[in-house]
């Protein structure tokens, strides 16, 4: 079942959301020549080490996934 978000906060490097499960937070750095993604929420946290062009892959899979969504939406609204 899907969490209620009741807030959502953005940060220098990532964000964190407040849901009725509890906080989760994701967050990205930059070392060792890599790109860190950090997710971490009640019960469990994932650390990914990602080369540049991968960082880019995710980067770009992101925002494209954030223009289907807008589209849906604007579309439903339009209706």
């Amino acid at each position: 079942m899907a969490e209620a978000v009741f807030e959502v906060r953005h940060s220098g490097s990532g964000l964190t959301l407040v849901t009725d499960a509890g906080i989760s937070t994701a967050t990205v750095a930059v070392g060792l020549g890599r790109v860190l993604l950090a997710v971490a929420q009640p019960g469990g946290a994932a650390d990914l080490m990602l080369d540049p062009i991968d960082a880019r892959h995710l980067g770009e899979r992101l925002i494209l996934a954030a223009g289907e969504v807008e589209t849906t939406v604007q579309a439903e609204d339009a209706a």
